[in-house]
């Protein structure tokens, strides 16, 4: 069975916080959800047209002055409908495809200094991630504190944040504890 364009949701949740063109959707997606979702413009121009198409979002023109005219789009009552509809439906079961993985579960093939500095590696790279996801935690709680009782929409993006710093925790603990095995199996042999 094909698996469904998700492309669409992510797009009318975007909408259905501010009218915007497809140059602002992908700047959107890029500043907010690009750590757990990515869109790119090949999928989100087809996408604005065949949801138009299907009335759920309306498109006005905007004159900008000596540049190209800017297409804003906006969701219609319709798209908001098909909106809501797929955020009560349960989510798919994710099917992880971890490259990084299937090259260790394979890794009894090579040396045993390669793989450490695999593990090196995404340990530095989780790091980094991490401190940036922490990062943007405390500017939602500020954000969170401002705006007071109005800031709890806030909440589930602080979520998601917070998701992400749980896994890159998770992620070095695992690499921690790898490369310590690898180096006390190195250091008896």
């Amino acid at each position: 069975m094909a698996k469904e364009n998700k492309t669409k949701y992510a797009i009318l949740g975007v909408l259905n916080i501010r009218p915007a063109s497809g140059y602002d959707i992908k700047k959107f997606c890029d500043q907010s959800i690009n750590h757990f979702w990515n869109e790119n413009y090949g999928h989100i121009y087809p996408v604005l047209k065949q949801m138009e198409g299907d009335g759920w979002i309306s498109r006005k023109v905007d004159a900008t002055g000596n540049r190209p005219n800017k297409n804003v789009f906006s969701v219609t009552p319709e798209g908001k409908k098909v909106l809501l509809e797929w955020l009560k439906t349960p989510p798919d079961t994710p099917q992880a495809r971890y490259e990084f993985l299937l090259k260790v579960f394979f890794s009894d093939q090579i040396a045993v200094e390669s793989i450490l500095g695999w593990l090196r590696e995404s340990r530095t790279f989780c790091k980094s991630l991490m401190l940036e996801y922490q990062g943007i935690e405390q500017e939602i709680r500020g954000k969170m504190d401002d705006l007071g009782p109005a800031g709890e929409h806030l909440f589930f993006r602080l979520a998601t944040v917070r998701f992400g710093i749980f896994n890159m925790r998770a992620t070095i603990d695992w690499c921690d504890e790898v490369i310590n095995h690898l180096e006390s199996k190195e250091e008896k042999a």
